[in-house]
């Protein structure tokens, strides 16, 4: 067949529905298309249609698939999470495609997630401890702490950020809560929460550092204590004096997981936080401290703030002195396709997947394409997780 017949759409709204979903205007279509915008709106409106490659074409650039394109009524999508970012540069409530391709990704892992589950009789679902923002911080975070029954010897034996960080994906999957990196700018978010399906999701962006990416993971897990899951940004340094919903919110959520990863009354952190105040937040300790309990020297210092260790004009001027001096750090290597896959969709999730699979429950093809990979690399996947 010709690829340059044309597509014959059921409904050209799908058109409409495809291209607003994924974050993108008639003028930014036209211009993949190298066509006027008129051209795109003649589409949408039914008055012409692409050919069979210009759809596949579009089809790619919005992240659908054919079949979608040709479905009788747009589908009824779920809402955008709520904006709590608080970057100079967001517009609130507006995400550009690669947000809303994050957002979709995440929901449709924890509706695959929900349906393996179902099928499985695992009994795991949605599972923390409710919380109130009137509630101190630090007392929802030791309660957090008790429900989760992770220690802090624990939370120092894990050999590196990256297992500490894949040890709490792995705690919090048994408690219904899939956690997934994206590969999104921090710039657009640091990270998201969503509830689905009696299950949850955290969204956490891979271009942090690993110490990073564990404070969002908490600060996203305080949004879902406290029932509120939604986006979040660049959100430790938020103003003291900031009142405004969305300040309260996020500063809570900091203070929270500042609390959850720092608990009062734990003697080596009591010891850590006294010596970093002796020695003037000396380098050399802050290093050690962080790789210690697996936090940045962020984390640190923001403990030291809270309980009065650490006074808040020092605390700013470090806080300042330190992004400015990351500016011109060189950045790191990246490691193989197959461990940056993986720990974006998460081993204890890859692993769910496979045994299912193993059981019958799914076939290659539909495992493959939960872990948005090819077929012919699922064994590579069971090496890696062995």
């Amino acid at each position: 067949m010709s690829t340059r017949r044309k597509a014959n759409l059921n409904n050209p709204a799908l058109l409409t529905w495809a291209r607003e979903t994924a974050g993108y205007s008639i003028e930014e279509i036209a211009v993949t298309f190298g066509k006027p915008p008129e051209v795109i709106a003649a589409w949408e409106r039914g008055d012409d249609c692409p050919t069979f490659s210009q759809l596949e074409r579009f089809a790619r650039k919005v992240k659908r698939s054919l079949a979608a394109l040709y479905l009788p009524q747009p589908p009824s999508d779920a809402p955008l999470p709520a904006d709590f970012r608080r970057l100079p540069s967001s517009r609130g409530g507006e995400f550009g495609p690669v947000a809303r391709l994050a957002f979709r990704t995440l929901r449709n892992a924890v509706s695959d997630l929900a349906d393996l589950l179902e099928e499985t009789r695992t009994p795991i679902s949605f599972d923390l401890p409710e919380v109130h923002i009137r509630q101190p911080a630090a007392v929802g975070a030791a309660i957090l702490r008790e429900a989760l029954g992770v220690s802090m010897d624990q939370q120092i034996a894990w050999s590196s950020d990256y297992a500490a960080l894949d040890g709490w994906r792995d705690i919090l999957f048994d408690r219904g809560i899939l956690v997934r990196l994206l590969s999104v700018d921090t710039a657009e978010f640091r990270g998201f929460s969503v509830l689905e399906r009696h299950l949850a999701g955290i969204g956490i962006s891979s271009k942090d550092a690993p110490p990073a990416r564990i404070f969002s993971l908490f600060h996203e897990v305080a949004h879902l204590c406290l029932r509120l899951p939604g986006v979040s940004g660049d959100s430790i340094d938020i103003p003291d004096a900031a009142s405004d919903h969305l300040a309260v919110v996020e500063r809570y959520c900091n203070c929270f997981a500042v609390a959850f990863l720092l608990p009062d009354g734990d003697g080596k952190v009591a010891k850590a936080l006294a010596d970093l105040s002796a020695s003037s937040l000396a380098p050399q300790m802050l290093r050690h401290y962080s790789r210690a309990f697996k936090v940045s020297k962020y984390v640190l210092a923001r403990r030291m703030l809270d309980i009065g260790l650490l006074q808040p004009d020092m605390y700013w001027n470090t806080i300042d002195e330190w992004r400015n001096q990351e500016v011109s750090l060189p950045k790191g290597g990246h490691p193989d396709y197959m461990t940056a896959h993986v720990s974006q969709i998460g081993k204890r999730f890859a692993a769910f997947v496979l045994s299912a699979m193993d059981r019958g429950i799914l076939n290659g093809h539909d495992a493959a394409g939960i872990l948005a990979m090819r077929p012919d690399k699922l064994d590579a996947v069971r090496l890696h997780l062995a």
